[in-house]
Formats: structure tokens, sequence, C-alpha cells
């Protein structure tokens, strides 16, 4: 019996020991949203630079800050780690990546910051699909109700001031375009293993700050302050949040992600009301109190056997 007892413990320990990862994946991901959140606030801060100019900053800065990280940890390896990654692996972040920023900061001038927000919460949905396809991850019953609720939330926050048809039209068109992308990044971060994902990160924001200034320009003409606030950005909310979420991916599941980023919907426009006053209606705070309870609903469940390849 002895053997037996001595293999229960170790069970026991294991998923507990998952237990305990899952807890502090879930932790990383909020301070995560918490960084995410500052981005409608920054943007709305600059003064002269335009979508395209903020994208150049903003991945330019990312890119440099992730490769210095990498420079760092890895030392004299870096060089034999960049040529590691797999060509599939850089072109499927570098894609969803520049899509992603540059649709991100086009919605956010085009539309307001809510509008943003909402419209990009459906990601969960679109990642649970791709998910379910390329991964073969079948999202629970739990999942599933919390990811319903998330979207009866975005429905909410955004049904009295959506303005498709109207002036922001094409921002809100984006946004959804921002959804899209960030569900294809999130099952990219499943697909591959964090040893491709990180070089693939920096060298797809050096690309697209490369593309984006070629067809530009201009940096050097915008006052220090947008500078400045550009080069924050890249660094708070893109360069240190990517390197987290990657590490999270290992303890949490593309549609956990995504509902547990649902979070950044509510914190960017109250940060923007807070600091720029751009007021959220009524039927906003509503839908942001239904999202926290979507979120919290998704992962407030006894910890199991949760692992790399897990769902």
């Amino acid at each position: 019996m002895e053997p037996a007892a001595a293999a229960d413990r170790e069970g026991v320990a294991r998923v507990a020991e998952s237990g305990r990862a899952r807890l502090r994946a879930i932790l990383t991901y909020l301070l995560i949203c918490l960084m995410w959140s500052s981005s409608g606030t920054i943007v709305r801060s600059m003064t002269v630079a335009d979508n395209w100019q903020i994208n150049a900053m903003r991945t330019g800065a990312a890119g440099v800050a992730i490769g210095l990280w990498l420079a760092f940890v890895h030392r004299g390896a870096l060089w034999r780690r960049l040529r590691a990654v797999h060509p599939r692996a850089l072109l499927a972040i570098f894609l969803s990546f520049a899509a992603g920023t540059n649709l991100f900061v086009y919605a956010l001038q085009h539309t307001t910051v809510a509008n943003t927000a909402c419209l990009g919460a459906t990601s969960p949905f679109w990642a649970m699909l791709l998910a379910w396809w390329r991964l073969g991850e079948r999202p629970s019953r739990r999942t599933l109700l919390a990811a319903c609720l998330a979207l009866l939330g975005a429905a909410t926050m955004v049904g009295e001031g959506l303005a498709v048809g109207g002036a922001g039209w094409r921002g809100d068109l984006a946004a959804l375009g921002l959804a899209l992308a960030f569900a294809f990044q999130l099952v990219n971060l499943r697909a591959f293993p964090r040893e491709q994902l990180v070089p693939a990160f920096a060298l797809a924001g050096l690309a697209t700050a490369g593309l984006v200034l070629l067809f530009r320009g201009g940096l050097f003409e915008l006052p220090a302050r947008d500078l400045a606030l550009g080069l924050l950005l890249g660094l708070v909310q893109m360069a240190v949040p990517t390197i987290l979420m990657i590490w999270t991916a290992r303890w949490l599941t593309a549609v956990e992600i995504a509902l547990l980023s649902l979070l950044d919907t509510v914190l960017n426009p109250f940060w923007v009301f807070l600091w720029i006053g751009e007021r959220p209606s009524s039927l906003a705070l509503s839908g942001g109190v239904v999202i926290v309870a979507a979120v919290v609903f998704a992962v407030a469940r006894r910890p199991g056997p949760t692992g790399p390849g897990s769902s």
C-alpha cells in the first residue's frame, strides 16, 4: 500500500502546484490588464501624432524593449534564439501583431474608447472558435456561459452609443477587426512554445515599426511630449504585458485569457473618464459590471490538473 499512498500524495501535490500556478497566472493577467488599460489615456493625451506615428513608436519601443530583455536573459545565445524562431510562428505573430496594433490605435482615434473596448470584448467568441478548430480546446460549459455573459455585457455597454452608420463607423469596424486579430494572437500563444514566441514578438514589433516609418515617417517632427508618451505606450502597454502574457498562456486556455482580457474593457474607459473626462454612459457602466461578473465566473473554479495543453 505504501507505493500507492506515495503515488496518491504525488498526485495531490501536482494538482496543488497546478492550482497555485494557475492562480499566479490569473493574478499576473490582472496586472497585464491594468497595464493595458493605460492605452486610451495615453493616446488621448497626445496632441499631434497620428495613428501611424503612434503605432511606429508603440511597436518600435516594444520591439526594442523585448529585444533588450532577450539579450539580458540569453546573452551570447540571442542570435541562436532568433534564428531558431519557426517561420510560421514569426508570420503568425507578425500578422496578428501588425494588424492588431494598427487597428487598435485607428479605432481609438475614430470612435470612443468605450466603443473600442466593447467591440474588442467579442474576442472570447473568436478565440473560442479558433482554439476549438486549431487546438482542439473544447470550451467547458462554464467557459461558454461566461463568454455569453461577457458578450451580453459588451452589448449593454455599447448599445447606447454604438456609432455604426454614423461618424465613427470606421473606428467601430476597426475595433471589431482588433477583436479578431487578438483572438488569432491568443491561439498562437498556445500553438507555439515560449522560446519561439518572445523572439517572434520582438522581431514583429521592429518589422511593424520599420514598415510604418517607411510609409509615414515624420517622428522627429513630433513634440517631445508625444514622443515620450509613445515610448511609454510601447513599454508599459505592450512590451511588459507581452512578456508576461506569453508565460500565462502555459496555464490558461485561449478563451480564459480572452475573458480575463475583458477587464481592460472596463478599466480603459474608466481611466479615460478619470483623467480626460470622456464620460461613459449609464449602460456602459452596467455592462462593465456584467463583464466583471463574467470574468469572475470564468476563473473562479476549483483548480484541476491544468497545464500545458490542457483546456
